[in-house]
């Protein structure tokens, strides 16, 4: 079990790589090997729009065709069993490092050709790869939903999910700009205000970004094909039930979670139906070798 973490912030100790660091230990302390990565130190640009990616009979195995310092980066981040990337928030928006690495890590996994059987776009990846994101903030929560700055987060959050299967976020909001704050020509925040947010509610932050680590170096999915069997006394045996292929049991397990979360936010649907159905859906699946 690999974790890659990213950050794509441009201050090593400061708000986002605290979030990070806590995501890495949450990690390491549910058993996966965890490498962090600073963005910055490395130079490379946005996509190109060479589109080597993308042409009949491409190479390229979902990774950019550009060998420039971000490619073994890439590389580790497919290989991996998860990723966890965190940027603060400028005027709305990530950062442009956090962006180009994006543009870079989905683009050539994401397809043009149309699942006519599932309906929507097909995978390229035939496994899930789990990403949880952490963005950090100087505005408050209210100013963020004001200006709907978690839309647009959102949106970049959306996409990760449909090309690596999972993806999850958390953000922590109106965090301490300065260390000392009589330096700079700002009266827009309070100082003090800004000391107490840090005292009670970014080890709230802290916490969510350590479970973070902890549920993006979850366990490996079955490696071989397992079914539902009878034995009788007679020593005889007979498959009562097939289970999910192990192939497409990441695929499958990805989307059972995304159902059962939207099924959660539909205020139509009754919740202790969800408990059945999930765990009737979850035994067909069956994901784990050990049942």
């Amino acid at each position: 079990m690999s974790i890659v973490i990213l950050n794509a912030g441009p201050r090593k100790n400061f708000n986002t790589a605290k979030l990070l660091k806590e995501a890495q230990r949450g990690a390491a302390e549910s058993g996966a090997e965890t490498e962090y990565i600073n963005l910055y130190d490395y130079n490379f640009k946005g996509c190109l729009s060479c589109f080597a990616c993308k042409r009949k009979g491409a190479t390229t195995n979902g990774l950019c065709a550009i060998k420039d310092d971000l490619r073994p980066i890439l590389e580790k981040c497919l290989n991996a069993d998860g990723v966890i990337i965190g940027s603060p928030v400028y005027f709305s928006y990530p950062t442009g490092v956090f962006r180009s690495f994006f543009f870079f890590f989905l683009f050539p996994c994401h397809t043009y050709l149309v699942d006519k059987e599932n309906g929507g776009l097909k995978r390229y990846l035939n496994k899930t790869i789990p990403v949880g994101v952490i963005f950090t903030m100087n505005c408050p929560k209210e100013w963020m939903e004001q200006y709907n700055y978690h839309v647009i987060l959102e949106d970049n959050v959306k996409s990760l999910n449909h090309v690596f299967g999972y993806a999850e976020s958390i953000y922590s909001c109106d965090t301490y700009q300065f260390t000392d704050y009589s330096k700079y020509d700002i009266d827009l925040f309070d100082e003090t205000h800004k000391a107490q947010v840090r005292e009670t509610q970014f080890p709230k932050d802290m916490q969510s970004a350590y479970d973070m680590g902890k549920r993006i170096s979850k366990g490996e999915y079955k490696k071989s094909d397992n079914e539902i069997s009878i034995r009788y006394e007679d020593g005889r045996s007979e498959t009562i039930f097939k289970t999910v292929s192990h192939i497409d049991t990441d695929r499958h397990m990805s989307d059972l979670i995304n159902a059962y979360k939207d099924a959660c936010n539909d205020d139509e649907i009754n919740k202790m139906l969800l408990i059945p159905c999930f765990i009737i859906d979850f035994l067909a699946i069956h994901p784990f070798t050990d049942g």
